[in-house]
């Protein structure tokens, strides 16, 4: 019988995700579902695993912002400014996606979610893959995110091939700040860690 709450070192997730498979991993936030986003089949396991609605984006962790002009087309001044003050970290800029992202990605849309993680184990799974790794959250839709590794559902572990154990870089279960760069002013989609901070400094 397949262990359902598998413990995977980077080396032997880094493994499982250059063979199209899933694995679960840390962020600076809560355990992430990580997956080559290049891979249409991965990506689309993704989906099925989670329960996901095909009409929601899946997010992306670089890792570093020099690969944004792999995902990236569009990136502002805005954008800039709050990279250079935010990255890496827990913010998640929403911007045009290039034509070539699959459309699995966007939802169909021409937009795509990407942040560079100051969580080590994240950046080390990202740059495995050329980069870029998904990074929808670890739970069942409708259900809480994992902000421990108790909190893994025995449903997602099944489905998967295991996890990293890591812990976040913050004491209580906080999600990335979203802002939302592509409208004619910027608009903040979810509060979530330093977002004050955030929105101050796109006032300024």
């Amino acid at each position: 019988m397949k262990n359902s709450r598998a413990t995977l070192d980077e080396a032997e997730a880094k493994t499982w995700l250059q063979k199209k498979e899933l694995v679960i991993y840390p962020t600076e936030s809560f355990f992430a579902l990580g997956c080559d986003p290049r891979d249409i089949t991965a990506l689309k396991k993704i989906f099925q695993v989670k329960g996901r609605d095909l009409q929601k984006p899946i997010p992306l962790i670089l890792a570093s912002s020099k690969y944004l002009d792999d995902w990236i087309a569009d990136i502002n001044p805005l954008a800039q400014k709050l990279i250079s003050l935010f990255w890496p970290g827990p913010l998640t800029l929403v911007m045009k996606a290039k034509k070539e992202v699959s459309k699995i990605l966007t939802a169909g849309g021409d937009t795509l979610g990407v942040r560079v993680s100051s969580h080590p184990v994240a950046e080390s799974l990202a740059m495995s893959l050329g980069g870029a790794i998904t990074s929808t959250s670890a739970n069942i839709s409708y259900e809480e995110p994992p902000f421990t590794c108790d909190q893994l559902s025995d449903e997602m572990m099944k489905q998967v091939k295991g996890f990293v154990p890591g812990l976040p870089h913050h004491s209580k279960p906080f999600p990335s700040t979203i802002i939302d760069l592509t409208r004619n002013k910027p608009v903040l989609l979810r509060k979530g860690q330093n977002w004050e901070a955030i929105l101050s400094a796109i006032k300024e």
